[in-house]
């Protein structure tokens, strides 16, 4: 969340989906951003195709930041973000957006807590693929992958 408690999402078009914006879904006209941004562009979105909608979903990821690894993931069409680093504190929390609200996900394993590495979609896979970052103390080369239910280190 925000400072001062506000966790409004904005839902932008892939064109402005660019820093502290997820991927948008292939094909569509909406993402999610975690960011703050501003109510309105000139930029299709949701709604009415000209302009951004803001949202206000129930739940939310606690830590937003620009360092968290966040990628669209073909597979469940979903943005999924993991990690996050706010003032020091990392996060090993795995959020699903589905275009509504956010869901944290509880998956059986998962990388350690980070932030800074890099998250993508595998289309061969099918999966989403996790690499590197930073814990706050270490930075690993490590790569773990997301298939859809739990993450599994490589």
């Amino acid at each position: 969340m925000r400072p001062g408690g506000d966790s409004t999402v904005a839902a932008a078009s892939g064109a402005d989906a660019g820093a502290g914006a997820a991927a948008r879904a292939p094909g569509t006209r909406s993402s999610c951003s975690a960011a703050t941004t501003a109510a309105t562009s000139t930029t299709p979105g949701p709604g009415n195709g000209t302009t951004w909608t803001r949202l206000h979903p129930a739940t939310s990821p606690g830590i937003v930041s620009t360092a968290w690894q966040g990628a669209w993931d073909g597979a469940s069409s979903q943005v999924i973000l993991f990690g996050g680093d706010q003032s020091g504190t990392f996060s090993s929390s795995t959020w699903a957006w589905d275009g509504t609200t956010w869901t944290q996900l509880h998956p059986a394993a998962s990388p350690a807590q980070r932030a800074y590495g890099s998250l993508t979609y595998d289309r061969a896979l099918r999966r989403l693929v996790l690499f590197a970052g930073s814990t706050g103390n270490t930075d690993p080369s490590t790569i773990w992958e997301w298939n859809g239910t739990t993450w599994r280190r490589h």
